[in-house]
């Protein structure tokens, strides 16, 4: 045993101690070269029994290295050792008590308030963050574009390319509360960093996770994933000297790891940093952890987490959200009440603006315009425009991100050069029809490096300096990018052909249904909207120039006409006409023999104002459509008229169910009556309303459809993509505030009509 050791031990038994002695003794007794055996008339195993200890366990051996402490001195060392032990359990409680006190109020004091895209602030308590729990994908080595398109519609689904199928919704806090391992998904400007910070405050306050330590670390500041240290990372968040103080905390209390943005973190880097948290998690596996990131493709996906995804705000909470603007904005709750209630109009009247803002960002964006102009556009375009400049401009300032070292070809750029460098991208890639969203990188830098003149290495510098700075394009994937919103490419390709007034260029492109959002934000933006929904109507009447095509429309004229000069209505007549070309595409879709019908889809088929709303949206059809639709009974007798008239039936029975049937039509004059009828005794007397289907099939086809009747599949599909078209036609001409009225008027008259009709309807003008 070493001089030391002795005479610390003589100095403690003599009543000379101090805190270096007992550690000292301490770590002799660790080693196993001091032995404390209380109490007396110890024996020593092998050695002399006279005066000697019991020395227990199997290890430890006398010898003069060591030294056995027994009796009454044993005790008091023990004795001192104990209290020592004591003094330093309540010192690391109070040590913990600090760690977590100075986390907690660096949390409060930077995220207890989030500020809105107008640098104003509220309090985080105030936003609420519902989730939905995900669907674990299946572990796979890496994502591909063609393993991210299968089986997708691109415009339905790009707002959640690659995350799992959704199950419940729920209030982010409870699901928090119910997972100690969550990795939280969701687009951009979702609410994921939002939702975290939200979690983290909450924990700081004791109404989550209370008495937890609560840390954010936003991992878009990773720079290389090998200096990656979560230990290094909390020992300066917990201001602690060592990493042993660290792992003594870990070990003592329980930490709230909130890890913001993985998606953001370098693709070199990924995998070091994946591996480290996971490593980091398994060790601890009592502390609760939380990752955000952009998207559930595999390469990000950590396998012992439960997948979530942050939910689009629902009514009541784009309510809340647009309470808490306007009453930053006003001057008195009153003031700010009024802004409130007139937004939430303004909103609810123009539907396609609404179901944009359901996210922070996008609500925010629609926010501040009304705010602006105290109105929301009309036009989509403007929002969309404001949008782009907003983010273009204030992204990272409202994040408070600064880019210092951003690329040089970038940052010289002017707001206008950016927007058409965005727009030539943007264009490139939509007129690729079987993948018109996604890029490999190597593909997005070089259009890039085409519209700049630039190295394929500059581009590279260019592309990561707009992703970081304003989020218009996000990396999905690995080596896989698209724009954040496919509502922004729309924009921005519109934006690029109507700035060369390419009349035909967009024309052409009409037959292309992911092309029809861009179509019509162009009869927004172009400086002659006039020539170019003409050019439009043109090229749908063209989709029908076949004989067999045409001699349906004029079958639709003529049945048109009919009802125009029985009903003694003067205008909607094109309503009438889609809603008889809707009805033969619906028998092609779900074929039914004369004796084998629903009675329900019968009624269906005949609710004319239910076919109308479903169909199409002209202004003021709902008028006609419930006239038309109310007056069954007429439509009834007219068809079993033709039959009978033009004898089209050789069953005698079903003639004589006809003439029959005609008897049964009661007296009523009131549309009330008439209706009622309708569903107490007609609706209920299956036998005929199979006959009457039956019939209206035989009308349809002996009037004017005997020669036409048998479509193949090939002009089925032709005429259901000139019916869908016209439609798309009209709703363009509803929407616009730039189109005359007179010239709204004659196209819709043109709708549905045969060439030959159009053509003579020209000459007469002529004339």
């Amino acid at each position: 045993m070493s001089e030391y050791l002795q005479a610390a031990v003589q100095r403690v038994l003599a009543g000379n101690r101090d805190e270096g002695d007992l550690r000292t003794i301490a770590a002799a007794i660790q080693a196993r070269q001091v032995v404390l055996v209380p109490g007396s008339g110890a024996v020593g195993i092998g050695g002399n029994v006279e005066n000697s200890p019991i020395v227990p366990g199997h290890s430890n051996v006398i010898g003069d290295n060591n030294l056995v402490i027994y009796g009454a001195e044993a005790e008091e060392i023990q004795a001192l050792l104990a209290q020592r032990l004591s003094q330093q359990a309540r010192s690391f409680d109070e040590l913990v008590l600090q760690v977590r006190r100075r986390c907690c109020d660096k949390v409060l004091k930077l995220y207890s308030k989030i500020q809105l895209l107008n640098r104003q602030q509220i309090d985080i308590g105030r936003l609420y963050v519902d989730v939905y729990v995900l669907e674990k994908l299946p572990s796979i080595s890496h994502a591909t574009i063609p393993g991210l398109l299968k089986g997708k519609d691109l415009r339905e689904s790009f707002d959640r390319m690659g995350l799992g199928k959704r199950e419940k919704r729920s209030p982010g806090l409870e699901v928090a509360t119910e997972h100690s391992r969550l990795m939280v998904f969701g687009k951009p400007g979702s609410g994921k960093s939002t939702f975290l910070r939200h979690l983290a405050v909450a924990c700081a306050k004791g109404d989550f996770s209370d008495g937890f330590i609560p840390v954010l670390f936003e991992l878009r500041f990773i720079k290389d994933g090998d200096q990656f240290n979560l230990w290094e990372f909390l020992k300066r968040e917990f201001r602690l000297a060592n990493q042993a103080q660290v792992e003594q905390v870990l070990q003592q209390a329980r930490v709230l790891l909130l890890l913001d943005g993985l998606d953001e973190v370098p693709a070199q880097s990924l995998q070091t940093v994946q591996n480290h948290i996971l490593d980091f998690a398994q060790q601890y596996y009592e502390h609760h952890f939380i990752l955000s990131c952009r998207t559930q493709t595999t390469e990000y996906i950590l396998p012992t987490f439960e997948p979530i995804e942050v939910a689009d705000f629902n009514p009541e909470q784009v309510k809340s959200f647009a309470e808490n603007w306007f009453s930053l904005l006003a001057e008195t709750c009153e003031e700010g009440e009024a802004l409130k209630q007139r937004f939430l109009k303004s909103l609810s009247e123009n539907q396609p603006m609404a179901e944009l803002a359901v996210t922070p960002i996008l609500l925010s964006l629609t926010c501040w315009v009304f705010g602006d102009l105290k109105n929301l556009p009309l036009k989509r375009s403007n929002l969309y425009e404001q949008g782009i400049c907003l983010l273009l401009r204030q992204w990272d300032e409202q994040r408070g991100v600064r880019r210092d070292g951003a690329s040089e070809i970038y940052r010289n750029l002017s707001l206008k050069e950016r927007q058409q460098l965005l727009s030539y991208v943007a264009v490139r890639k939509f007129e690729q029809a079987e993948n018109f969203v996604l890029f490999e990188e190597s593909e997005i830098c070089g259009y890039v490096a085409e519209h700049l003149q630039i190295s394929a290495e500059e581009s590279r510098a260019v592309l990561g300096a707009i992703a970081q700075q304003h989020g218009l394009l996000i990396e999905q994937a690995q080596g896989i990018w698209s724009f954040s919103h496919l509502t922004f490419q729309e924009y921005l390709v519109s934006k690029w052909f109507c700035g060369q007034n390419a009349i035909e260029e967009l024309t052409s492109k009409i037959i292309y249904t992911h092309w029809l959002e861009v179509l019509s934000l162009s009869t927004e933006i172009i400086d002659n909207p006039e020539n170019l929904v003409q050019a439009f109507k043109q090229r749908i009447d063209d989709i029908s120039c076949s004989k067999e095509f045409q001699v349906l429309l004029h079958w639709l004229d003529c049945h048109t006409s009919y009802i125009k000069n029985f009903y003694h209505i003067s205008d909607q007549l094109s309503a009438v006409r889609a809603f008889y070309l809707d009805l033969i595409l619906e028998i092609y879709r779900s074929p039914i023999s004369l004796f084998d019908f629903q009675t329900n889809d019968f009624y269906l088929e005949l609710e004319f104002s239910f076919a109308l709303d479903n169909t199409i949206n002209f202004e003021d059809a709902r008028g006609a459509a419930y006239y038309l639709s109310n007056d069954i009974i007429a439509e009834i007798e007219y068809i079993i008229d033709i039959l009978i008239n033009k004898n089209l039936t050789q069953n005698l029975t079903l003639f004589e169910s006809l003439e029959q049937s005609k008897t049964r039509f009661p007296e009523l004059e009131s549309i009330e009556l008439r209706e009622k009828w309708w569903q107490d005794y007609l609706m209920e007397d299956e036998y005929f309303a199979k006959v009457f289907h039956s019939i209206r099939l035989m009308a349809i086809e002996g009037s004017y459809l005997s020669d036409i009747w048998k479509f193949d599949e090939e002009q089925i599909n032709l005429i259901k993509q000139y019916f869908d078209l016209n439609i798309f036609l009209v709703n363009c001409l509803d929407e616009s505030n730039r189109i005359t009225i007179g010239m709204k008027s004659k196209i819709k008259e043109e709708v549905f009509l045969p060439i030959a009709e159009i053509e003579k309807r020209k000459k007469q003008s002529l004339d």
